[in-house]
C-alpha cells in the first residue's frame, strides 16, 4: 500500500477554483482560464509579424478586441473566426500602404461583411478536411486550454490520418 499513501501527497494535474481548472502547467506560466468563448483561437488566426514579416502583423490590442468578440453572437464568432486570416491577407494585398487595420475594428465593424473581397469562409461551412486540419493545428499548439473541444474519437481520426501523434494527444490532455 505504499502506492496508496504516495498517490494522497502526489500534487493533482489541476486545481479547481471558483468552477476553473488551472492546469499545473499553466500555473508555472500564466494561470491562464479556458476560453469558453473561442477568442484564442480567433487570435491564433489573426496574422501576426510571421506572415507579414518584422512590424507588418496585426496583433494589436488583444484585450479590447477580446471584449469586442464576446459581444459577437456565436454563429458571428465562428465566421468571423474563419474571415479574419483570408480578410487580412486581402487586405495587405489592396492596401500596402496602409495602417494597420486592428483587430477590434475588424469585430466592431463586422469587416467580414465587406463588400469587394471574396472569403468562402465566410459563406459555407468549413468543410471536413479544413475543420481536421484546425484540430490538427490546434494540438499540435501544445495548448491544452485550446483543446478541450476534442474528443478522443476526433483525435483517433486524425492519428489515422497522420496528421497528429499518439504522444501530442496525450501531452495536450486527450485521453485515448
Amino acid at each position: 500500500m505504499v502506492g496508496d499513501l504516495f498517490s494522497q501527497h502526489a500534487p493533482s494535474d489541476y486545481i479547481e477554483q471558483d468552477g476553473v481548472r488551472y492546469w499545473r502547467e499553466d500555473l508555472v506560466t500564466v494561470k491562464k482560464k479556458r476560453d469558453a468563448s473561442g477568442f484564442d483561437v480567433f487570435w491564433m488566426n489573426v496574422p501576426g509579424d510571421k506572415e507579414f514579416g518584422t512590424g507588418r502583423g496585426f496583433k494589436i490590442g488583444r484585450s479590447k478586441s477580446e471584449g469586442e468578440f464576446k459581444k459577437l453572437t456565436p454563429e458571428d464568432r465562428r465566421i468571423a473566426t474563419a474571415a479574419v486570416g483570408p480578410f487580412y491577407a486581402h487586405w495587405r494585398k489592396a492596401h500596402p500602404d496602409a495602417a494597420k487595420l486592428h483587430p477590434e475594428r475588424f469585430l466592431k465593424n463586422r469587416r467580414w461583411e465587406d463588400e469587394g473581397w471574396e472569403s468562402k469562409a465566410t459563406s459555407e461551412a468549413p468543410s471536413k478536411q479544413k475543420l481536421m486540419e484546425m484540430d490538427a493545428q490546434t494540438i499540435k499548439s501544445g495548448k491544452r486550454f485550446l483543446c478541450t473541444h476534442i474528443s478522443a474519437v476526433k483525435a483517433r481520426t486524425l492519428i489515422d490520418a497522420g496528421m497528429v501523434s499518439y504522444n501530442e494527444c496525450r501531452d495536450v490532455g486527450i485521453n485515448l
